[in-house]
């Protein structure tokens, strides 16, 4: 099995230190609890556009953890490269790495402290996962077509769980043409999901937490839930993170296994 995160950056998104502090707690994690659920398990961290400094950080933190640091920067199909929004398109840069085995994406700002049992059925099933938005419904352009054929899905692809075999292919995405370039993104991966004709979970609000919509108090949350998605913490559009969240989740690793 393969787990993967995507972290980047460019000048009309500079990083927090935020989203360095959640990447790092997220990896910890998840080398905590994810080894032996699907045989070996192989753990990348994808980066793209990172200044000098946060690369110098990421390659320690990927020593420092036993983690593979792979640059992939240039290696975006150019039909999708955009320097000025958000840009989650990174996320399938390499759309795969290994199609024969299953395959893990989380972005930077999810942090997992235990097993999710949608997760866990999902890898052990070989079925699609994701996550479920606690916002509703933010496909970008592809929003009617999925309201055409799965009108209540509320999918986040902030874990992405991607069985073997499945092919990702952005090569008919066209960048340029997109009107809402961001949401877009969430919107591809929910129209592979929704014609997905496998078998597919999606990890519920029961299991992992979006903070950004769901304020809840700290003790509550690691007691309640088995993560959590720390949206909009990653560029610095809230601080929830440093200012309520980390201390508390970082003192639980500590105390598990240290």
């Amino acid at each position: 099995m393969i787990v993967r995160w995507t972290f980047g950056q460019t000048p009309a998104r500079p990083l927090s230190p935020q989203g360095i502090d959640m990447l790092e707690t997220s990896i910890k994690f998840a080398q905590a609890i994810l080894d032996g659920l699907s045989g070996s398990v192989e753990y990348i961290v994808c980066h793209n556009n990172l200044n000098a400094s946060t690369r110098r950080q990421v390659d320690l933190m990927a020593k420092d953890l036993g983690v593979q640091s792979l640059d992939v920067t240039g290696n975006l199909p150019s039909n999708l490269v955009n320097v000025s929004e958000k840009n989650g398109w990174w996320k399938y840069c390499p759309p795969r790495i290994d199609e024969n085995t299953y395959e893990i994406i989380m972005d930077n700002d999810v942090v997992i402290w235990n097993r999710p049992e949608s997760l866990v059925a999902g890898v052990r099933e070989n079925a699609f996962v994701t996550l479920t938005d606690a916002g509703g419904q933010f496909y970008g352009d592809y929003q009617d077509l999925i309201f055409a054929i799965a009108p209540n899905l509320c999918l986040n692809a902030g874990i992405l769980g991607l069985p073997r075999n499945v092919v990702i292919d952005t090569s008919k995405v066209n960048g340029k043409q997109l009107s809402d370039f961001f949401h877009s993104e969430q919107g591809f991966v929910a129209m592979m999901y929704a014609n997905y004709l496998g078998r597919k979970r999606q990890i519920p609000l029961t299991e992992v937490q979006q903070l950004n919509i769901n304020h809840l108090r700290p003790k509550e949350l690691i007691l309640k839930y088995d993560g959590g998605h720390f949206c909009g913490c990653t560029y610095n559009h809230f601080e929830y993170w440093e200012a309520t969240y980390s201390n508390v989740i970082k003192n639980l690793y500590t105390e598990r296994y240290s």
